[in-house]
């Protein structure tokens, strides 16, 4: 799975120790039935070393062709 994060307005330094303290929401935007993989996008909006942070993220995923779980701790293995 492919996860993008970007974070406005917080300068780029060293990667290695960053402290990301915040909340991540997504929705599904296109099933993969339709658009040949799962296609999801959303927000993050918390602290990174203590300063705001607010992010977009995106994610593409190709999940087992089952149906969804619909009870909680159901999975489906991502396919690579």
């Amino acid at each position: 799975m492919l996860v993008l994060v970007c974070f406005v307005a917080t300068p780029m330094a060293s990667a290695s120790d960053r402290q990301i303290q915040g909340q991540v929401a997504g929705v599904e935007i296109c099933i993969q039935q339709f658009c040949g993989q799962a296609i999801f996008v959303g927000t993050f909006q918390g602290t990174v070393d203590g300063r705001p942070a607010f992010g977009y993220w995106t994610a593409a995923v190709r999940h087992e062709d089952a149906p969804l779980p619909d009870e909680q701790g159901e999975t489906l293995d991502i396919e690579s």
